[in-house]
């Protein structure tokens, strides 16, 4: 086999690999579930408020922005809203309701988020909080 020949194989199931990577990890593979499905086992249901919430977001520049001990009712709940209340933000939608941030305060590109210390394996805005709860944004490219 042609050394080119090789890097067009190579070339070809690269490709293919991070294709079904990328179909899998938004859902749009049917039949198979992503670990970020609105049907995920770990969403519960909102609360109707939260209190003593801290949200904290690590711009990735040296600037950190904390709101602290504040309070989310009316249902909305969840760690997208937290974030909404207290920033400018832009997203996306995909595999239908799921959000995806895209831009926190001005600040684009890759986003994610922990609850006290631990990355959930859900969409942000089908991750809902309890009191005390501490979210962290991280904007890591």
């Amino acid at each position: 086999m042609e050394k080119s020949s090789k890097f067009i194989l190579i070339a070809i199931i690269g490709t293919i690999s991070f294709g079904s990577f990328f179909l899998y990890y938004f859902g749009l593979i049917p039949g198979l579930e992503s670990p970020f499905s609105p049907n995920n086992s770990d969403i519960g249901d909102p609360l109707s408020s939260v209190e003593n919430i801290t949200l904290i977001i690590d711009y990735d520049n040296g600037t950190i922005k904390t709101k602290e001990d504040f309070t989310l009712d009316g249902g909305k709940t969840s760690v997208f809203d937290a974030l909404d209340k207290w920033c400018e933000i832009k997203y996306m939608t995909y595999s239908g309701e799921r959000y995806f941030i895209t831009e926190i305060d001005g600040v684009s590109g890759s986003w994610i988020y922990k609850v006290n210390g631990e990355l959930p394996p859900i969409a942000a805005n089908y991750c809902y909080l309890e009191d005390e709860d501490e979210i962290e944004w991280i904007h890591v490219g």
